[in-house]
């Protein structure tokens, strides 16, 4: 980030793998970011819009190059697309038709020499966006004013769009999916699950046709990954939690008393 911000001062441009596949881009993009969820949500997004009948292909972030996705663009509706910091560092041009925001919390700062630094980067996802877009974003974020329709979700924060009651999640007062019928826990997972249906939302698809995609999904391996139980202990690999935060939600989404067990190599 620092060897970027120096050769801009002297007027030097770069332009990064997901801008330039975006030039190549016919079809419309839904966009995620975000510092914790963003592979789950995105391929949450992808089974829901799949089964509801619009065609879309996981890529960016999550494994498919952006660039290599949209060679398949003839057989695409949308693209879902996973975005990192340090993939929007490097946009000029790049407009998803829907951006969400999941969440923000500290991360990379061996990357950003402050926490403001990649909080901007993050930020950008919403820089081409105009009144006709939408922006998906978690209602207990402090976002700057944005051009997009605002659609927010929360699990803690009743004023959202999309929240959650007594384990069944609303938008906008009416009840759309009981959190029994899905394969996921956890706040944190409740709150992927509004996120992708804001994103249904935005891209005017029923509810009943974008909720049996959500009942289908299972979570990707070392995510709260249930791998066996021994003498009443159910053992728990939840390896991807990187960072502080991720670590916070997988405990609290846990039912019962919890040990802790970290282990890393030198």
């Amino acid at each position: 980030m620092e060897l970027v911000q120096n050769f801009r001062r002297r007027g030097a441009t770069f332009t990064g793998e997901l801008e330039l596949a975006y030039r190549f881009c016919h079809k419309p993009i839904v966009a995620i970011t975000g510092t914790n969820g963003k592979t789950t949500t995105t391929q949450l997004i992808e089974m829901m819009l799949n089964d509801g009948g619009v065609r879309t292909m996981a890529c960016g972030n999550i494994g498919m190059p952006f660039s290599e996705a949209i060679s398949l663009q003839a057989n695409i509706d949308v693209f879902t697309v996973e975005v990192s910091s340090f993939q929007l560092e490097t946009i000029s041009r790049f407009h998803p038709k829907v951006a969400v925001w999941l969440n923000f919390t500290p991360d990379h700062l061996d990357r950003y020499p402050s926490l403001q630094e990649y909080h901007r980067a993050k930020l950008r996802i919403f820089e081409q966006q105009g009144k006709g877009d939408f922006a998906v974003v978690n209602a207990q974020d402090s976002l700057p004013s944005l051009k997009a329709q605002r659609i927010s979700f929360s699990a803690y924060n009743e004023a959202a769009d999309l929240v959650c009651r007594e384990n069944v999640i609303h938008f906008r007062g009416d009840p759309i999916l009981h959190l029994g019928e899905t394969r996921l826990a956890g706040l944190h997972n409740t709150e992927n699950l509004m996120a992708a249906l804001g994103v249904a939302h935005a891209l005017g698809i029923e509810w009943d046709a974008a909720i049996p995609g959500l009942r289908r999904y299972r979570l990707l391996p070392h995510r709260c990954e249930n791998v066996g139980e021994v003498d009443g202990v159910t053992f728990i690999n939840d390896s991807k939690a990187t960072n502080l935060d991720a670590l916070v939600k997988a405990l609290e989404s846990a039912p019962r008393p919890v040990v802790s067990h970290c282990w890393w190599q030198r």
